[in-house]
């Protein structure tokens, strides 16, 4: 599992960085790299150090610093939720105001220095167990799962396709009409002359419970849970998802 955000703590100081902040760092600006490159954690336990890694044929990424370890409650420990898992945080309506909840606090753990009250990345399920005691009562135990996630500023590609998974950024999204409802196409907000990363298609019904207009453009914090398609037309890649209820999507707006 890697990272695409890293926290910077040094003495007092906490920054969260992505990794587009530290790949322009490093691109531009080496003396600051070299200033902060010693200085980054996970952005969840904040217990081991992560590396940056700087690739041609794939996203660059945070990976873990060699013989350190995660927290226990750190989705880097976790195993993968199964697609049955994922499906029951979509399942009903209970489940879909808890996950709007979660999307909230994905936005808060990943843009910002402070930490939300629960992991937003790790699924909890309680087990019981038989104790070993001679009554053989039986303890609720629990087991901790990772909820597939990807920074979409970062680059999608074939791996986040088909699959349930929490897609966030710092974005600019346009709203427009699309045949029987309307589609939010998403743009990098920091490297504008790229193309568009993905679309996100809302039926009226969706639309009707989201605060956003016809034609609206604006910069924001975004975070969603959908399964990503992928199109291809005239030789170009076309990511492209469907929003089945206005819960699985939190957005926030922001000047830049």
């Amino acid at each position: 599992m890697v990272f695409e955000e890293a926290l910077y703590i040094n003495g007092s100081q906490r920054k969260m960085l992505s990794i587009e902040d530290v790949t322009q760092l490093a691109t531009n600006s080496l003396d600051l790299y070299n200033e902060i490159k010693n200085n980054l954690f996970c952005p969840e336990c904040e217990k081991p150090h992560l590396t940056y890694n700087s690739c041609t044929t794939k996203s660059n990424y945070f990976s873990t610093r060699n013989l350190e370890s995660h927290a226990d409650t750190c989705s880097f420990k976790c195993k993968r939720a199964t697609n049955h898992q994922l499906e029951l945080l979509e399942n009903d309506e209970k489940s879909l105001d808890r996950l709007q909840n979660r999307l909230k606090a994905v936005i808060l753990s990943c843009f910002s220095e402070k930490k939300a009250a629960r992991n937003p990345f790790v699924i909890e399920n309680k087990i019981s167990k038989v104790s070993t005691n001679t009554e053989n009562q039986s303890e609720r135990t629990a087991v901790k799962y990772a909820i597939p996630k990807k920074r979409i500023t970062n680059g999608l590609s074939q791996a986040d396709v088909d699959q349930l998974k929490i897609f966030y950024g710092k974005v600019r999204v346009r709203c427009k009409k699309h045949r029987n409802g309307h589609k939010l196409y998403i743009f990098n907000l920091t490297q504008r002359q790229l193309p568009m990363i993905c679309s996100i298609y809302l039926s009226e019904k969706v639309y009707e419970h989201i605060n956003i207009k016809d034609n609206d453009c604006f910069n924001c914090l975004i975070s969603f849970y959908v399964k990503m398609e992928i199109n291809k037309q005239d030789d170009k890649i076309y990511y492209n998802c469907i929003l089945t209820d206005s819960r699985k999507m939190f957005f926030w707006k922001i000047d830049r």
